[in-house]
């Protein structure tokens, strides 16, 4: 049985440079536009146009999303996705990159 090619791969975890990127540009611009109010899930999920399930994805680093995904949120931001902001955990080599990053941030 062959598996359909246009099914979504959320293989891409955010880095902990990735993180802290939307991290500041969120917190940006909540004092500039929110008048340094704390936005929602559901305002970030709205202004990202995603779901409030995909971002608890991208939040958690241990659950991946599409790559267009993650250029979205980012976008929603005026920042440009660069390939230190992520790491893709469906290849083998990144495996040990990805548990590193997770006790990295654990310890952080």
């Amino acid at each position: 049985m062959k598996h359909s090619k246009s099914t979504r791969r959320r293989g891409v975890v955010l880095t902990l440079t990735g993180l802290k990127r939307l991290q500041a540009a969120i917190l940006a611009m909540e004092k500039v536009q929110n008048n340094g109010h704390r936005l929602t899930l559901e305002d970030l999920a709205d202004r990202m146009n995603v779901s409030t399930k995909t971002l608890n994805r991208l939040w958690s680093l241990n659950t991946g999303v599409d790559q267009k995904t993650l250029k979205l949120c980012f976008s929603a931001f005026n920042l440009e996705l660069y390939r230190e902001d992520y790491a893709i955990v469906s290849e083998p080599n990144n495996t040990e990159r990805y548990q590193y990053l997770l006790v990295s941030s654990d310890t952080k």
